[in-house]
């Protein structure tokens, strides 16, 4: 499928989905992240949803086997100033006021607003984050989307997300202003970040965005999280197959396999099981006594597989029966 085909529909729908506001959750059909209208029956509700089914730069991804590149600088010409904070049905969406820009090699482009989502949209590695806001910026000239994903993790208060979290509207379509907004609050301190190419992650899935996912994460105070998941808590689309895309910014490490390591029968030599239990998974005399006597019984929890292969080998030598689970 080819990237421009579902570019059209942009035009249409794709401007009040960004960047106006309120109205946002009100253009076409109805959709949600559960049931009937949910994400994988997207496409078909409406035509102008077709990208959500039948794309193949559709967005999020899990961000792995990335390739390693020097990628441009992000150049944030982000201001504060007033704004507009509106509960849009779907998230918690922020307005702003003309003159922030983002420039990237020969790109630049005018942030139109941000949101959230609970948890992340994107993985890395397969790990999901508590929260992901994205800021959605235009090229004024081509139409193109460039989206700016930060991922949100507990930690120390963020004074620009604590303001917004107190400023949340609890109802479908409220709307209050804000004197000033400071997004460059949520940005974080290192700029490295991951790029390709996809879509929205909300109908109309419009192929017509470059995505630049920050690879550092910045933390919010918990409570303030819990704030937003109060009101949305799983408005995040489930990640779409890369479709030999190319993903480019930092190297990501493979998320090591885990498995329990379940000890089904001792055998007949238990004392040998109990000094292999001591000396592979470092217990006790009574705590290895209380293993072999209580089989089946998880003996390693959420173990790398090297090291569970090496404990099941140790006591399978003992005579020990060991399951991988």
């Amino acid at each position: 499928m080819e990237r421009g085909r579902f570019r059209t529909t942009f035009a249409f729908l794709g401007f009040f989905a960004l960047g106006a506001g309120a109205a946002c959750a009100e253009e076409g059909a109805h959709w949600s992240y559960s049931g009937p209208n949910g994400p994988g029956n997207w496409g078909a509700l409406s035509e102008d949803y077709e990208a959500c089914a039948a794309g193949s730069q559709q967005s999020p991804v899990d961000i792995a086997g990335t390739i390693e590149a020097e990628l441009p600088a992000l150049a944030f010409d982000w201001k504060s100033g007033p704004g507009a904070i509106v509960n849009n049905g779907h998230s918690i969406q922020v307005n702003l006021s003309a003159g922030s820009r983002l420039a990237r090699g020969d790109a630049s482009y005018e942030l139109l607003q941000f949101h959230f989502h609970a948890p992340s949209e994107h993985l890395v590695g397969g790990e999901a984050f508590p929260m992901e806001a994205h800021f959605v910026h235009r090229d004024a000239v081509t139409g193109a989307l460039g989206v700016v994903g930060v991922f949100l993790v507990p930690g120390e208060e963020n004074a620009s997300f604590a303001a917004l979290a107190k400023a949340f509207p609890a109802q479908a379509g409220a709307e209050a202003k804000l004197e000033a907004v400071d997004p460059r609050g949520l940005l974080p301190d290192k700029r490295d970040y991951w790029t390709y190419e996809g879509s929205l992650t909300t109908p109309p899935c419009s192929e017509i965005v470059d995505w630049m996912v920050m690879a550092e994460p910045v933390e919010v105070a918990e409570a303030d999280i819990a704030k937003f998941t109060a009101l949305y808590e799983g408005n995040a689309r489930p990640v779409l197959a890369a479709n030999r895309r190319f993903i480019l910014g930092p190297a990501v490490a493979p998320t090591p396999q885990v498995v329990d390591v379940v000890l089904t029968r001792a055998g007949r030599s238990k004392p040998a099981v109990i000094k292999q239990l001591r000396a592979a998974a470092g217990l006790s005399v009574r705590e290895a006594m209380a293993l072999v006597g209580d089989a089946p019984k998880v003996i390693g929890s959420r173990l790398e597989r090297p090291k569970a292969e090496e404990l099941k080998k140790r006591l399978e030598w003992a005579g020990a029966s060991v399951e991988l689970r």
